[in-house]
């Protein structure tokens, strides 16, 4: 009995937390009283099929127990914008600003079109998602997470949506 209970200490068990934080977060207190409101614009170029990725990819996050609602109001501090560039080796990227008290202060999703154009439409869905991670201060997780850190092991995987272990990262933070 106590080799098992030694055994268990050390291997573990596979519900552990595995999500990583960037360090920031979007400052302010819950609006509704339940949930973070994340103000967002689509901005630059973008096309239908990367409007259309954020559009569900965002709707995502709000459908999931994540104590976040993301809100369009086309003059937030975060940009959703589409790029269709083949010098990068990128298909999603997020970029930010941050203040020293912790908070981000401005943020920048892009998905490149120019490789999700040839992705499924929950493919692509699911670069939007995890650069939405981003945004919130998710940062990268190895294994069948939405903020795994490469777009092929997330479409194996089957993964479009936030895991549990992506919402307990966010619901950490909010």
């Amino acid at each position: 009995m106590v080799l098992i209970t030694v055994a268990a200490l050390i291997f573990g068990t596979n519900t552990a937390s595995a999500y990583n934080l960037e360090g920031y977060k979007w400052g302010g207190t819950p609006s509704s009283g339940c949930c973070a409101s994340i103000y967002f614009g689509f901005r630059g170029s973008y096309l239908s099929d990367v409007e259309t990725a954020f559009t569900n990819g965002y709707e995502a996050w709000n459908e999931s127990a994540a104590n976040v609602v993301f809100v369009d109001n086309g003059s937030a501090n975060i940009s959703f914008e589409g790029a269709d560039n083949s010098g990068v080796t990128w298909d999603g990227l997020t970029t930010y600003n941050t203040l020293s008290n912790g908070t981000f202060s401005y943020a920048w999703a892009y998905v490149n079109y120019y490789y999700t154009r040839g992705y499924s439409a929950s493919v692509t869905q699911g670069v939007a998602a995890h650069e939405l991670g981003h945004v919130l201060g998710l940062a990268h997780t190895n294994g069948c997470v939405l903020m795994t850190p490469d777009t092929p092991t997330r479409a194996a995987c089957g993964i479009d949506t936030p895991t549990s272990d992506d919402i307990n990262g966010v619901n950490h933070l909010y």
